[in-house]
């Protein structure tokens, strides 16, 4: 019996991703008009599961997919693993590329402020100015372990969500989870997480819901074979870190505030 076999619901990766990734004759099409307008595209994505459940290498595999539609040169992927919401859309407004793809995992352990959160939903304008291009496609993918402290703003706004693991003892998780993917959806996550550790192969799976969970199904993505998500962290403009060492530039400003400390 095939793995299939045991699920109610049927392997429709390809209906996702044509969700997903629309065709570059649809976002690089702008209507034509003799005033402004803004066309960019953006879609929100949830990706809920807890610890060690795959979803950064999810992601990557998404983004090799991403890259293999769209052309490497037309793609730009991104990833903060602290769930730096700032840091990642700075990364979208200052990159040209067509497409930019963002994950923003561990997005609930930090604190956003509601002025970047309010910045995040006119990012199309802010990029359209900085890019001088009114056309593009923005798929930003938030890394969650829960639901309950989730920002309202964002709850509303998902385009979809991609569920990695069943939710935990929250009620609250499980009823956001079951009107993504209903009662078959979190049937067959618990199929699969039963099986994950004894067989490699059930790694591959999810459970997605799109269009409000109209449409809901297995996804089945294996590892990629290239890794084209690029970390984002900080600069020492922004008082972050890259190692245990301080940078130069920061090196040197600690030692002008010794010395005016010292002769002060």
């Amino acid at each position: 019996m095939s793995v299939e076999d045991s699920f109610y619901l049927k392997d429709r990766t390809q209906e996702f991703l044509s969700f997903l990734f629309p065709g570059v004759d649809i976002i690089a099409s702008p209507p034509k008009t003799n005033y402004r307008t803004n066309a960019i595209r953006v879609k929100n994505i949830v990706l809920f599961g807890q610890m060690s459940k795959g979803k950064t290498e999810l992601v990557r595999k998404i983004a090799e997919e991403a890259v293999s539609f769209y052309g490497e040169k037309n793609v730009h992927a991104v990833h903060s693993e602290k769930g730096d919401l700032e840091v990642v859309m700075e990364s979208i407004i200052s990159n040209d590329k067509l497409v930019q793809l963002a994950f923003i995992d561990n997005f609930t352990l930090k604190e956003v402020p509601k002025s970047l959160i309010s910045k995040y939903f006119s990012i199309r304008g802010d990029w359209m100015d900085n890019t001088g291009r009114n056309y593009g496609y923005i798929i930003s993918i938030f890394g969650l372990h829960r639901f309950e402290s989730t920002y309202p703003e964002f709850k509303s706004n998902f385009d979809g969500a991609i569920v990695k693991s069943v939710p935990s003892f929250s009620r609250y998780d499980k009823s956001v989870v079951r009107s993504f993917i209903g009662d078959k959806g979190l049937h067959d996550l618990l199929i699969i997480e039963e099986k994950r550790d004894q067989d490699p192969e059930y790694m591959s799976y999810s459970v997605f819901g799109i269009y409000g969970g109209l449409k809901v199904g297995l996804l089945k993505l294996d590892m990629a074979s290239k890794n084209y998500l690029e970390p984002v962290v900080r600069t020492t403009s922004k008082l972050s870190f890259l190692s245990n060492e301080p940078s130069g530039d920061l090196d040197h400003a600690l030692k002008l505030l010794q010395l005016q400390i010292r002769n002060s």
